[in-house]
């Protein structure tokens, strides 16, 4: 009689036993998980969450074009008072971004190349310089004077500090303007140097026998004045 009893106690120690150990593994797992939730950035729940498959695919899609979405819109539009800015020099920041689009329009229409404008969001040096090895219309312009170019760029796009004020906007427009007229100059000498010959017309007059005139022009004889001779005309 005492086995069994201590036979019956083992189990019901093991059961209680086992009961505490699934009860503390369930209490644990509760609290590591609100614990997770609360450091976690962001929402507690995954974007999608519960969504179908296609549902999920097609917002990962949309995420990723928007994080591909390029546009370079231009900053001085409808601005009507621009005293609050001046206070701030942000005004110089934006003409100077705004006064790229001139650089851009003036390449492409001195090659009347569409192609030669800038792709959006492409690096402003890299641009400048492909269009220096490909020989026009920057071909024979200074490296150092695209350096310069560029870094006022980004320093009036990118860096807060120095402050870009209003000199610092002259020195980058009277870069640019070194860039233009660089760009103008080679497509008047291109202009003013064709690459087919014209010849001038040459026209060259000559009497024979006295009596008739013949004029020569590009080596082509045309008779000008022909008289009939009354006399026999001698050689």
């Amino acid at each position: 009689m005492t086995n069994e009893l201590s036979g019956v106690a083992v189990i019901i120690v093991i059961a209680i036993g086992f009961l505490t150990f699934v009860l503390l593994f369930i209490f644990g797992k509760r609290q590591i998980m609100r614990f997770a939730l609360k450091t976690r950035r962001g929402p507690h729940f995954p974007i999608g969450f519960e969504s179908p498959k296609h549902l999920k695919r097609e917002i990962e899609r949309r995420f990723e074009v928007v994080a591909n979405t390029k546009q370079e819109p231009q900053l001085i539009h409808n601005i009507v008072d621009e005293k609050d800015l001046e206070e701030t020099n942000h005004i110089y920041r934006m003409k100077a971004i705004d006064a790229l689009q001139v650089l851009e329009t003036t390449i492409v229409d001195s090659t009347n190349d569409a192609s030669k404008k800038r792709p959006k969001g492409q690096d402003l040096r890299f641009y400048l310089m492909k269009l220096v090895k490909e020989g026009e219309p920057l071909n024979g312009c200074e490296t150092k004077l695209i350096h310069q170019f560029v870094d006022a760029y980004n320093h009036a796009r990118h860096e807060p500090l120095p402050l870009f004020c209003e000199s610092e906007y002259n020195e980058y427009m009277n870069l640019l303007c070194r860039l233009k007229d660089h760009v103008i100059s080679r497509r008047s000498k291109k202009y003013s140097n064709p690459s087919t010959p014209q010849h001038n017309t040459k026209n060259t007059q000559v009497t024979l026998n006295g009596r008739t005139t013949v004029t020569f022009v590009n080596s082509e004889m045309i008779p000008l004045n022909n008289e009939k001779e009354t006399n026999e005309t001698s050689v």
